[in-house]
């Protein structure tokens, strides 16, 4: 078997989102689950898209108090994870609950505003691996 191995120049102008691994590392995040993670990468990808907005001039997607959000219906949000409401309303409520979002209800077939919360620190990824008691080489 033979994989198509990535090549530099495949990467170049590729779009791809950054997963924070606080997410794993941190105890705060325990109870996340896999598409908790999944959705908030999404939204903090989506978070930096609205940044690059506001820093070119634009302040669509920038509160009265300078906070910047992210405009996005729950319907596209399951459409691209690929997933159903009550699952993303249950990932929502879960990320809200550890304050990595607050959503601000904006009514009936509105797209809600929602503010991608930063992630706390107290360990790093190696911390974290050693803490597990791993007694293997790789890794």
């Amino acid at each position: 078997m033979t994989i198509k191995k990535t090549n530099i120049n495949d990467v170049i102008g590729k779009n791809y989102a950054e997963f924070d691994l606080g997410l794993l590392c941190e105890e705060k995040y325990n109870k996340l689950k896999h598409i908790d993670m999944v959705v908030y990468t999404l939204l903090h990808n989506q978070h930096g898209l609205s940044v690059k907005t506001a820093m070119s001039g634009s302040k669509r997607f920038v509160d009265s108090k300078g906070n910047i959000f992210i405009n996005i219906t729950q319907e596209k949000l399951c459409k691209i994870l690929r997933t159903t409401k009550p699952t993303l309303i249950s990932s929502l409520n879960r990320l809200e609950e550890l304050e990595l979002l607050e959503i601000v209800r904006a009514g009936v077939q509105k797209c809600n505003k929602i503010y991608v919360g930063k992630l706390e620190r107290t360990t790093t990824l190696g911390d974290y691996i050693k803490s597990l008691n791993l007694n293997e080489d790789c890794l």
